[in-house]
């Protein structure tokens, strides 16, 4: 039926047209150089050819921190005999029950409580570290990236040593080091291709349960706050939450699973199954739309900007066009939101221009050694402008500095970038469907990371799990495309 549309093809053919002019076209030829050369010049770095050097390898690899986080199976030295004496471990692990455990909790993990979903995880690791006593199996992780995730954790643990409240510091440790030492681990789960798919589209099936039900609380209506919506601009909007109870924090874990979903459908062969994919992509955007949050909706363009630069450069005008295609279509109410960023009578960007006042004069007294992990909405009472009050800075950046000092803030920048370098390094590899999850894992994340900016993205705890899920999937990728096969040159 599709096929046979006049209308589609004539698109079809308009779209191949553009395509194929813009191929032909001097801005693609110099936009391809330019991506090789900054490929290059990223690769030339130096800073990352000091990470690189040998030397700097080596000390990396003998360093006492990392050794303590590569040797964690050496700890319990009877674990593997334990297992092997224990009928129900034994069982876990030579049923693969870890990855099937590690898919439900992608999928119950937006609709869970907090408790729940950190004791699941809790359990999940536990089960990783006896399976790989179990079947002494290694995952290599990229050292530098493996090193600067240690120090991070090792800043998290002084942020809640040195804490004026410890048992709160404490408590949001157990949460924080759970999170990123879940995903840390969990390549150790023996992730090849077929289960990657699978995780993967474990996320997609979440993601469209959740997005089900944002369309229902958007034709149905739904309990607004006022605080989420600027009379200036539409105060009668319905801003749409799912399960997450707050429109910015559905936002943040659209802008990481939306990626995704695009990958498999620019990738998917057969068409029945591109085109499920292309509706559950329009459903998931139009979520995104709903929740009326600016941040997230340009973490998404950010993000499908880089997978289609770095995939598919060729479809950059396609793209462009649809973008302003989109923007003759929206609601009159979602528009002026948007716009609303660059307005200085936007009460929202004002607020946030405040609190950010507050924290930077808090961050100068607190620079080196930060306040503490949980410590921010205490301290900053006494640095608030006015009435700008705030549980946290609105800036993740800025909060992990506050908080975790110039050792936190530092260490996660290394270990983003060291990461990144990382994803990059798999495009070189020819397994192309293996380099399409790393990227959209990538962009997703980066996306993520550029609401950030205006956003506390790890305010919610779902969000920080699902961060550190998706660095940990983004690692496995890049070990399955190296196994996949040879380099394109």
């Amino acid at each position: 039926m599709f096929s046979s549309s006049i209308i589609l093809s004539n698109v079809l053919r308009l779209c191949e047209f553009i395509k194929k002019s813009y191929r032909e076209s001097l801005i693609y030829t110099n936009l391809k150089k330019s991506l090789f050369s900054t490929r290059d010049l990223y690769e030339r770095s130096t800073i990352l050819q000091t990470i690189k050097n040998r030397d700097i390898e080596v000390s990396i690899q003998n360093s006492i921190i990392l050794n303590s986080v590569k040797n964690y199976k050496a700890i319990p030295s009877n674990l593997g005999k334990l297992v092997n004496k224990s009928s129900i471990l034994k069982y876990l692990m030579e049923n693969n029950i870890i990855f099937y455990n590690f898919i439900f909790i992608l999928i119950i993990l937006p609709f869970a409580p907090t408790t729940v979903s950190v004791g699941l995880v809790g359990m999940e690791i536990i089960l990783i570290i006896f399976g790989n006593s179990f079947r002494k199996d290694s995952f290599h992780y990229p050292k530098a990236y493996l090193l600067f995730l240690s120090i991070f954790i090792v800043s998290i643990l002084m942020g809640s040593i040195f804490n004026i409240d410890f048992v709160r510091g404490l408590e949001l440790s157990i949460i924080y080091i759970i999170s990123i030492g879940f995903g840390a681990l969990l390549p150790f789960i023996r992730i090849d291709r077929h289960k990657l798919e699978l995780l993967l589209k474990a996320i997609i099936f979440t993601t469209t349960i959740l997005c089900l039900y944002g369309l229902y609380q958007f034709i149905f209506g739904v309990s607004i706050n006022e605080g989420w919506t600027d009379t200036a601009f539409g105060a009668n909007v319905v801003r749409i939450y799912s399960t997450f109870g707050n429109p910015n924090v559905f936002g943040e874990y659209l802008v990481l699973t939306i990626p995704i979903i695009f990958g498999f459908f620019i990738h998917e062969e057969k068409h029945i199954s591109k085109f499920f994919h292309f509706l559950i992509l329009v459903l998931a955007i139009a979520n995104l739309f709903m929740t009326f949050s600016r941040g997230s909706i340009l973490g998404l363009i950010i993000a499908l900007f880089i997978i289609i630069v770095l995939k598919m450069p060729e479809y950059l005008p396609i793209g462009l066009i649809l973008m302003v295609l989109v923007l003759f279509f929206l609601p009159q109410s979602l528009l002026e939101r948007i716009l609303s960023i660059f307005s200085r009578k936007d009460t929202s960007t004002s607020y946030r221009r405040a609190i950010y006042g507050g924290s930077i004069n808090m961050l100068r007294n607190y620079h080196i050694q930060g306040v503490g992990l949980g410590q921010f909405k205490q301290i900053y009472k006494l640095y608030a402008f006015k009435d700008a009050i705030s549980f946290h800075a609105h800036n993740t950046y800025l909060m992990i500095y506050i908080e975790l000092g110039i050792l936190g803030i530092a260490s996660f920048l290394l270990m983003i970038l060291t990461w990144s370098r990382n994803i990059f390094s798999a495009l070189k590899y020819k397994s192309d469907k293996i380099n399409i999850f790393s990227i959209s894992i990538f962009a997703g994340i980066i996306g993520c990371s550029i609401q950030g900016i205006v956003d506390h993205i790890w305010h919610n705890y779902t969000i920080l799990l699902m961060y550190f899920i998706l660095l940990g999937l983004g690692c496995a990728s890049v070990s399955i495309a190296k196994e996949a096969g040879g380099s394109d040159g």
